[in-house]
């Protein structure tokens, strides 16, 4: 459904960087964009899973050292999160920042909008349906995009598309549709299992 955010509710900035492309520089200039940010909004918070790379890591955790008490308080740079710990992530998040491709989708299934922080992206239907915005690993561009969409509840919800280029969800059930009519032509029944009161059918032999 859609998200309501009271006012004055800490907005959550999820933030990933892993590409080899954003190594260095990159991720210094990520940083400093989203760090530009929690600094200058009192109600903007952070949530940074680190890479595995501790190369990387320490990229990261040098960014955002010296931070105000205030402004420490609303970061959290944690290990890696495990795949049903991220999607929670994204369901509180009002913003993503990635260089994923993967997160690109699931922002857009969860009606994240999603700063890429790259020059291109081989998901160009999350730029299609205006659910993303490519930003390139720029600190000064990064923090203008942020703070344009702090400031226009009309422009953040414009990246927020009820229809995802991704499809619905039901590939599953679908798939196994077209499994049973195949078996259902073939003229063999399908077995039902009794110990699950009949709901679910099997398809294989």
């Amino acid at each position: 459904g859609p998200r309501v955010l009271a006012p004055g509710a800490p907005r959550l900035i999820v933030v990933t960087a892993h590409r080899r492309e954003n190594w260095g520089a990159g991720i210094e200039e990520i940083g400093r964009g989203v760090r530009r940010v929690v600094e200058r909004f009192a109600d903007v918070t952070v949530l940074w899973p680190l890479h595995a790379n501790p190369e990387v890591a320490a990229a990261v955790r040098a960014v955002w050292s010296g931070l105000a008490p205030d402004v420490s308080r609303r970061v959290r740079l944690t290990d890696p999160l495990a795949y049903p710990e991220m999607l929670q992530a994204l369901r509180d998040a009002w913003l993503l920042v990635t260089d994923s491709g993967g997160l690109q989708e699931e922002a857009v299934t969860a009606r994240v909008p999603v700063l890429i922080t790259r020059r291109q992206t081989e998901r160009p239907e999350v730029l299609t349906c205006g659910a993303g915005r490519l930003v390139g690993a720029d600190a000064g561009r990064l923090e203008t995009e942020i703070a344009r969409l702090y400031r226009s509840t009309a422009k953040w919800e414009a990246m927020r598309p009820t229809r995802s280029p991704f499809g619905d969800g039901r590939a599953g059930r679908r798939i196994a549709a077209v499994l049973m009519r195949s078996r259902a032509a073939s003229g063999r029944a399908p077995k039902r299992h009794a110990a699950d009161g009949g709901v679910r059918t099997a398809v294989a032999s």
